[in-house]
């Protein structure tokens, strides 16, 4: 329990908002942004249809504007704050209990997803505080999502097993639908496509800690939330960056026996992400989303297959004349040489060896590394190009007769 109170101590934005006292049988809370949103009982009505776990469930709703926002915004928020309490009055359930706070005039500079997951999540540290559970489990699903009915129940599930402290969950977008026009959907297939090329391309490479990182899709024991300092506050990739400090302490699991159905709908909030690519895709008419080329990770995949001569050898300059380029200039502009030498020096063993290494060339390299090697030496490419290429390289045996993006998509969610 002294991980859980030190943290709310040193790292607690704001002071516990809910008064009433937890159950004693809670396991899991679910935390809800909810910004300028058009609907939030959805996303109440979906949990509420849920299998009920065996445990005991809290939804917190994190309703947020910066204090400069505008009034339009703040009569929404009001408007779904309303919504909020009309729906719960006709929903009581004594293993599922609802709250919604409500934080109105948070700092500018600050304001965002970011927080407004950090309020959310921090309060759920407090709630498994004051029941006594370290080991709670603190999930994200956003305003705009509906879930599988078995949500809750494989979440629980999920983290049974003592060693699990974070995953991801399994996530599909509607692709098809009356409620948003069709563009959105073509922009959708697009976007999500990419996503799963990305991380099944970087995962053939070797690299052991490729997952998804979707801030819709995602939990996390308390403990290992506050272990690691809690969520940031970035207004945009803060999925990506918290996940990043819990998925190399091991323990990262993928949940895809239960699903997220996040809405297909673009955003200005953010400048990158989900929403940003549809409302490009939809601003410019340009359905044909690009990505990184493939050549590029197989440029990856050949450098880590040197690890373990890397682990035994006294000269890395050989080593490097054996990479080509755009990788070898990235290795020495980002110092390889010098930090090849250091994580040597303190490993003692080829798996901390491997494991040091990893935490160096971590998803901000790779990342950094495929927009270095795409600047003037590779060039994006229509995703559907590109997840056609993996397809007939990796998985012959599935090549679609149309290889439209639809069809792409469906093996690569098979693939996942």
């Amino acid at each position: 329990m002294l991980v859980l109170s030190n943290y709310l101590t040193k790292h607690v934005y704001y002071p516990t908002q809910i008064k009433y006292l937890p159950s004693d049988q809670l396991g899991i809370v679910v935390v809800i942004p909810c910004y300028n949103e058009e609907n939030i009982t959805g996303i109440l009505q979906s949990l509420y249809d849920c299998i009920r776990p065996h445990c005991d469930v809290e939804v917190i709703v994190v309703v947020n504007a910066p204090q400069n926002a505008d009034l339009s915004v703040r009569e929404t928020n009001r408007m779904r704050i309303s919504d909020f309490y009309k729906w719960t009055e006709t929903h009581a359930d004594t293993q599922l209990k609802y709250y919604v706070l409500n934080f109105e005039h948070l700092p500018e500079k600050d304001a965002g997803v970011g927080l407004a997951r950090k309020l959310g999540m921090d309060e759920a540290v407090h709630r498994f505080l004051l029941c006594q559970n370290p080991v709670g489990v603190i999930a994200n699903i956003d305003s705009d999502c509906t879930c599988s009915r078995n949500y809750l129940t494989a979440l629980e599930n999920e983290f049974r097993n003592k060693k699990t402290k974070a995953c991801s969950i399994r996530f599909e977008h509607p692709i098809e639908g009356n409620e948003y026009p069709k563009e959105n959907y073509e922009s959708i297939v697009q976007y999500e496509l990419y996503l799963h090329y990305y991380v099944l391309s970087l995962r053939r490479t070797g690299h052991p800690f490729t997952f998804h990182t979707i801030g819709s899709s995602f939990a996390v024991r308390a403990n290992a939330y506050a272990m690691q300092g809690g969520m940031n506050k970035r207004k945009a990739g803060e999925d990506f960056y918290f996940l990043q400090k819990v998925i190399p302490l091991g323990g990262f699991t993928e949940l895809n026996k239960a699903c997220v159905y996040p809405a297909p709908r673009s955003s200005v909030r953010v400048p990158f992400g989900t929403g940003a690519s549809i409302e490009k895709m939809l601003k410019t008419k340009q359905y044909n989303y690009e990505t990184y080329d493939l050549k590029a990770f197989d440029d990856l995949q050949r450098f880590f297959s040197y690890i373990e001569a890397m682990y035994v050898s006294g000269d890395f300059t050989e080593l490097l004349k054996k990479i080509e380029e755009p990788l070898h200039s990235f290795l020495i502009e980002n110092d390889f040489l010098n930090r090849i030498h250091e994580i040597q020096k303190n490993t003692a063993t080829k798996k901390a060896f491997m494991q040091r290494f990893f935490r160096w060339f971590n998803a901000f390299i790779v990342l950094k590394y495929m927009n270095y090697s795409h600047n003037g030496f590779y060039h994006k490419k229509p995703v559907q190009n590109m997840a056609m290429e993996f397809i007939k390289k990796y998985n012959p045996d599935l090549i679609p007769i149309s290889g439209s993006a639809v069809d792409l998509l469906t093996i690569f969610r098979k693939l996942y």
